[in-house]
């Protein structure tokens, strides 16, 4: 797969290659709704039903309550403290990546 073609005016992608990727994120994006419509209906379904676990050979369905979690304000934290902020907060590198994103 040779998505982006050098030479020595331009940098180009591959219209063919990028239309490949186009369709599979777009599968992605339908697959993900259509799974998305059927959690809720699951859910939905479980809840009225008071069932906590569904499973077969293929898969298992785990019904999880709704719960609380606590968070920290950190951006409150470091304008009323910044000073003490400073000495807590750390800085690591992030790996390089690829955003691919549909238009």
């Amino acid at each position: 797969m040779e998505l982006v073609k050098l030479n020595e005016q331009a940098v180009a992608l591959d219209s063919e290659e990028s239309r490949y990727i186009y369709e599979l994120m777009e599968k992605q994006r339908d697959i993900e709704e259509e799974l998305e419509t059927i959690k809720a209906s699951l859910l939905t379904m479980m809840e009225k039903h008071n069932i906590k676990k569904l499973e077969n050979e293929w898969l298992t369905i785990t019904y999880v309550a709704e719960t609380y979690r606590e968070t920290f304000n950190s951006k409150a934290f470091r304008s009323e403290h910044e000073d003490i902020y400073n000495d807590y907060v750390e800085i690591k590198p992030l790996k390089a990546s690829v955003r691919l994103k549909l238009k």
